[in-house]
């Protein structure tokens, strides 16, 4: 989405959401696509075995999770500034994060056995809220967590 930096404000490190979250609805997409071509390369004497509102119905079945996914990674960033951390995430309604660095108390990465084979993982921020910022399935986590961990040691050391 967009992300608008105050005057002398830089962005550091920006975290892309890992392909590996499309897995499951891609995977669902494409059976539906075998689902789809079975219905309509049927045997040429009996004609499509589905009507044409029923094909139109299973498409949007096994497309629309994908388009969804799809949809709500695009609308999500995550970026680290020289002043703050910002999380803004939602297709409809809208959240954003702006985190001083001086409220950043710990940060944590976590990694599933799928996320390690594939490489993404799941970062945690905790201010003094007891809720923590979860940044979630994104590419090289701990690259993400070392820049966030460097710039908040440097922040308390100027402080």
């Amino acid at each position: 989405m967009s992300l608008h930096l105050a005057p002398e404000e830089k962005e550091i490190f920006s975290a892309n959401i890992h392909w590996s979250n499309y897995i499951f609805a891609g995977g669902w997409a494409f059976f539906g696509f075998l689902v789809l071509v079975a219905n309509l390369f049927s045997p040429a004497d009996t004609g499509p075995t589905t009507p044409v509102a029923s094909l139109i119905g299973l498409a949007a079945f096994f497309f629309l999770p994908l388009t969804f996914k799809f949809l709500k990674n695009k609308c999500k960033t995550y970026a680290i500034t020289n002043r703050r951390l910002y999380v803004e995430e939602g297709i409809f309604s809208k959240s954003k994060i702006d985190l001083p660095f001086a409220k950043v108390n710990d940060i944590q990465m976590k990694q599933s056995i799928t996320q390690r084979i594939f490489g993404s993982g799941d970062v945690m921020v905790f201010s003094g809220n007891s809720i923590p910022v979860v940044i979630k399935d994104i590419e090289s986590p701990n690259e993400f967590k070392e820049h966030l961990f460097t710039i908040t040691n440097q922040e308390t050391q100027a402080a």
